[in-house]
């Protein structure tokens, strides 16, 4: 008589065995994610500027965040520094009248600027031309145009970041004592303060109050100007003793 073999399929036990502990663990992770998401909570303040970020990345229409404005100093590393009135106006000299000395003192905010005469006549009395001088330099080889200097320098001498106005004080340098050169040649006197007013008067003109300005001459080093930037601090004629309590 044949015996038959009885075979017993272990392989198929143990594979289900697998599928039910994997699935049992899959469902223990499901249940502890939904758990922890149920009571976790997230502050406002935080979050903002995360989603702020991934939508400025992929977004097609990007905006700039409020108060990141490009700094205006030269730096490898990166940086929202917009910097102050006088790193402006020393930006501003530098890509259009590169032939100037300058010295600023930031605890005062106040800044001194030295240039020749012509080269500032010239960037001054471009404004209102029908086509801008366009000046190409040199050794850098940029571009300037004279016509965007004088609409640049009103605007920053008017207000900066903390709506403080500047006035501009401008020297002529004759190369000798004013008092004494009006003495000795009353001529070249004269023609000097006809072409300081011719100054003065564009740039009233061109939206530059009167009492952000003022003129003067120096015996500094013959036909250079002397431009002074300051806060301005409006006259008081009380001396503050209506503030008095």
């Amino acid at each position: 008589m044949q015996r038959r073999r009885r075979r017993v399929n272990v392989g198929s036990s143990s594979s289900g065995s697998d599928q039910v502990l994997s699935l049992s663990l899959f469902l223990m992770l499901l249940a502890f994610f939904i758990v922890l998401n149920s009571i976790s909570k997230f502050e406002e303040t935080k979050i903002k500027p995360l989603l702020d970020s991934i939508e400025q990345s992929f977004s097609k229409d990007f905006t700039p965040p409020e108060n990141t404005n490009p700094s205006v100093q030269e730096s490898e590393t990166p940086s929202v520094d917009e910097g102050d009135v006088t790193e402006k106006l020393e930006a501003l000299f530098k890509s259009q009248i590169p032939n100037y000395e300058s010295a600023s003192n930031k605890t005062k905010g106040t800044m001194h600027v030295r240039l020749p005469y012509s080269e500032f006549r010239e960037a001054v009395m471009a404004v209102g031309q029908r086509t801008p001088q366009r000046t190409t330099g040199t050794e850098s080889g940029q571009v300037m145009l004279k016509g965007f200097f004088l609409p640049a320098l009103i605007a920053l001498i008017r207000t900066d970041q903390t709506d403080v106005a500047y006035r501009m004080d401008i020297i002529l340098n004759l190369g000798d004592n004013p008092p004494h050169l009006q003495n000795n040649n009353p001529q070249l006197a004269e023609r000097s303060i006809k072409k300081m007013g011719e100054i003065s008067k564009k740039l009233e003109n061109s939206g530059l109050p009167t009492k952000l300005q003022s003129i003067g001459f120096g015996g500094g080093p013959e036909d250079t100007v002397d431009l002074v930037f300051r806060p301005h601090i409006p006259y008081d004629p009380t001396g503050g003793q209506n503030d008095a309590p």
